[in-house]
């Protein structure tokens, strides 16, 4: 067992190593041949030496061996090229040697050295083979110089000279030039016959390939395919035996005529369909009719071409068999009758339109939802029946002229449009609208549902909604305006105060003196604002009294001028004396700046003209049946008036929602007419709006006229107090009012000791509790409240008066505020007179 294992071993070794490269591969085998059988030979040469006792050349043959097996190292490490040149050397050394020991350098020239570079020309290449070449001859020569200089053995019967030497040296130059051209010669055509071989061998596999494709798709494919070629069929995949019921080996038989497995009346067709393939002439897909070989009758669609196979014209044909299309078609036929059937039995009107829009059925429940038999639709342009909604949006791609059709409609979406009944009844109908593609012809069906009651349950739902929405807003408004209302109030304070003192600094014929008055006019109108929108939002009664309507327009007018563009002109159509109205004239200062401001932006950007009118009208019975929101009596009107952009129909049906606005983001909170219109309610009166796009907006506003008298308010001068140095603690955490606070202080005669920060104030009043004589501390203040400081200092002195500011009237009650130690409290903005005379009162008392 051991000894085979070893036998196997030493063929491994012998064998050549796979480089991966048949050329390298080859060269290989070769050099591992010669390697091997000379290193056999010198094995032998020792052999023989060594039984016969002479031991002469035994080192250099010895030596010898070494180098042959150092080659088939080489040649195992896969260096090539450098195993070839060591085995060259090594046998023209030896043989070399050999020669000269036996004969000298005429041995040497005339048989090793032609036959070393025969062997060379072979086995190197051109490079390698000149360089083997010229050290063969150099070594020539310098052997032939050391001959004639007698420093190495020759023979005695040999003579060299220098004529020898270059003989040699000629022949062997010749002899290695004659055998490169003639390697070279013979490589090529081994090299050319090596690559015809390839391509050969590379266009073989292709055809195999390309052969094995086609049979593997042919065998795969669900058709019968078959090749025709001289009248007879000469190829045909493994689905015939499925079709027709006939074997390859039967259809190839030399006898079997494929006309037989054709009805007699399709015949003529397929051997005329023949001749044109191969005329030239393309052949369209056809049917015809094959028999089985049980004779049963099989439709099939054949699909044919004209190919080359085996070098001549052929016809590939591909059949289908058509029995399940034929099924299908009659079980398609069953399904339209059943579906009529539904279709004539279902609840919802449904009808199908040609392309042109026109009806082409029309079911029982589209006759009773219409009102409109069957026989008179059909033909009738769908539009007759149904229009879009004004809500139903259009598709981008949708043509002009189908914006009001159906056709305008998004496939296999629900929306709800407008049905028309034969008597110009218009009723909601929720519609399906879907299109098909029969042959080359298109096909709508438009499924609809009457949804008259559900839209009617929906509408009150949605006003239920709308009226706990609306509820819901003006509690938030409520919460905002309590919120706003302190931080405006303050802003407010800062400028009436800082007001009073530039006028209490400056002459009363002083040309300022004017424009400081319409500010501080300005301000107490603002503060009226932040009362009213208070009193709004709690739902709290208003302060009606008998007013000049005309005064307050032009009032309002006046504060507007400043704020519209100089690009809209202002026209006044004002009476000089006009009735009286029972009216709050805050709010009407309002409808007027919210109804004037609205006309301005409706023109921004561009000329116009604001018009504001009033005049006086008066409806009897018969008047009022025109104007049902009005009631009998007499009205003044004023009207506004202006060019803008105007509004369409859908935006003047929400003008007065709340939060409704078509202002950009930012720029609008849509509470502006609907307060406007809570106002004109709230004092008997009616808001009308007309407007067209384009055109412009008119808003009238009618108010009851007061048939009383006018009231007239004897405006009291209010002397400023004067105080005695008292020393005041004021705290509030806004700087510009807490300035403007202690300037009037100063100038009512107090001294006034500000700070900004509660922590501070209350640090100065531990470390001086008896240095002041009152508190005024504002309510609302980071890291403290007033409440909260008042407490911490009366608990230090329970005797100082003190003084709570606030913006925001919600606060706690007379009786609780004195619990607390709370003497006054003083609402935000106020007048200096007004501040001086709480002062005056507070000391008084205290």
């Amino acid at each position: 067992m051991r000894t085979k294992e070893l036998y196997y071993k030493i063929l491994s070794f012998l064998k050549p190593p796979d480089f991966g490269d048949e050329e390298r591969n080859r060269v290989a085998e070769i050099l591992n041949v010669i390697a091997l059988s000379i290193f056999a030979g010198f094995i032998i040469l020792i052999s023989q030496r060594a039984v016969i006792g002479h031991y002469q050349f035994l080192l250099q043959t010895l030596i010898v061996g070494v180098m042959i097996i150092s080659s088939i190292v080489l040649l195992r490490m896969g260096r090539l090229q450098w195993a070839e040149g060591l085995l060259l050397w090594t046998v023209m050394g030896f043989i070399t040697y050999l020669l000269f020991t036996t004969g000298g350098l005429h041995n040497i020239a005339l048989l090793g050295l032609p036959i070393c570079l025969m062997f060379a020309g072979i086995a190197l290449k051109p490079n390698l083979f000149y360089a083997f070449t010229f050290w063969t001859i150099f070594s020539v020569i310098v052997i032939g110089i050391l001959e004639i200089s007698r420093v190495i053995v020759r023979l005695p019967q040999q003579h060299t000279n220098y004529l020898d030497v270059v003989d040699i040296a000629v022949i062997l130059l010749i002899t290695a030039v004659a055998i490169r051209i003639l390697t070279d010669h013979l490589l090529r055509g081994i090299n050319k016959a090596r690559t015809s071989e390839r391509a050969i061998r590379k266009q073989t596999e292709e055809l195999r390939e390309s052969e094995e494709k086609f049979r593997t798709l042919t065998e795969e494919l669900p058709n019968m395919v078959y090749i025709h070629k001289n009248g007879k069929i000469v190829y045909v995949n493994e689905k015939c035996k499925e079709l027709i019921g006939y074997l390859r080996e039967e259809i190839y038989a030399p006898d079997f005529d494929f006309l037989s497995i054709i009805i007699p009346g399709h015949r003529y067709l397929v051997l005329q369909k023949i001749r044109q393939h191969l005329a030239g002439i393309k052949v369209e897909p056809y049917e015809f009719t094959l028999v089985d070989k049980e004779n049963k009758k099989i439709e099939c669609l054949n699909i044919s071409k004209l190919i080359r196979y085996e070098g001549e014209p052929s016809v590939l044909g591909i059949l289908t068999d058509l029995t399940d299309l034929k099924r299908t078609q009659e079980s398609i036929r069953e399904n339209q009758s059943r579906l009529s059937c539904i279709i004539t039995s279902a609840m919802e009107a449904i009808i199908t339109l040609d392309k042109h829009l026109r009806i082409q059925s029309f079911n029982p429940a589209s006759e009773q939802m219409f009102r409109c038999l069957e026989s008179e639709a059909v033909g009738q342009s769908i539009d007759r029946f149904i229009a879009l909604s004004q809500n139903v949006k259009k598709p981008d791609n949708s043509d002009e002229s189908d914006q009001n059709s159906v056709a305008g409609l998004v496939e296999g979406k629900i929306r709800t449009i407008n049905g028309v009944r034969v008597n110009g009844e218009n009723f909601p109908v929720e519609a399906s609208v879907s299109k098909v593609n029969v042959g080359k012809e298109e096909i709508y069906t438009i499924i609809l549902r009457d949804i008259t009651e559900r839209m009617n349950a929906e509408e009150m739902q949605r006003n239920l909604q709308a009226q706990l929405l609306q509820s819901q807003k003006m509690e938030a408004v409520g919460s905002l305006a309590g919120g706003i209302a302190h931080d405006f109030n303050n802003i407010l304070s800062v400028i009436i105060g800082n007001s009073e003192l530039v006028k209490s600094k400056l002459n009363s014929n002083h040309s300022a003196m004017k424009y400081i008055d319409e500010v501080i006019q300005a301000s107490d109108r603002a503060q009226e604002l932040v009362k009213q929108i208070l009193a709004f939002s709690r739902k709290q009664d208003s302060n009606y009294r008998p007013v000049r309507l005309h005064y307050i327009l032009r009032e309002g007018m006046k504060l507007l001028r400043a704020s519209i563009p100089t690009t809209v002109e202002i026209k006044l159509d004002l009476p000089a004396k006009g009735p009286l109205v029972l009216a709050d004239a805050t709010q009407i200062h309002q409808i007027v700046m919210n109804l004037c401001t609205n006309a301005a932006q409706a023109m921004s950007g561009m000329n116009g003209k604001l018009i504001l009118r009033q005049r006086s009208v008066e409806y009897d019975d018969r008047a009022i049946l025109f104007h049902p929101d009005l009631k009998k009596g007499r009205y003044t009107v004023f009207t506004v008036q202006d060019s803008g952009v105007g509004m369409d129909t859908t935006t003047m049906k929400r003008i007065f929602e709340p939060f409704f606005t078509t202002k950009g983001p930012g720029k609008g909170t849509g509470l502006g007419l609907s307060i406007v219109h809570a106002i004109v309610k709230n004092h008997g009166g009616v808001t009308k709006v007309q407007s067209q796009v384009g055109k412009g907006t008119q808003v009238d506003v009618y108010l009851p006229i007061y048939e009383g008298e006018e009231q007239t308010v004897k405006l009291e001068e209010i002397k400023e107090s004067i105080g005695s140095s008292e020393r005041i603690m004021i705290v509030d955490d806004e700087p510009q009012l807490l300035d403007a606070l202690t300037e009037l202080l100063k100038g009512l005669g107090y001294r006034a000791f500000p700070f900004t920060k509660p922590t501070d104030a209350l640090k100065a009043f531990e470390n001086s509790p008896d240095e002041y004589d009152l508190l005024i501390t504002d309510h609302t203040m980071p890291f403290m409240t007033g409440i909260a400081l008042t407490n911490r200092i009366l608990q230090i002195r329970k005797n100082l008066p003190v003084i709570l500011m606030t913006g925001y009237d919600q606060m706690e009650g007379p009786e609780k505020l004195k619990s607390l130690g709370i003497h006054t409290v003083l609402l935000k903005p106020f007048k200096k007179s007004v501040f001086g005379e709480i002062l005056r009162n507070v000391f008084k008392k205290n």
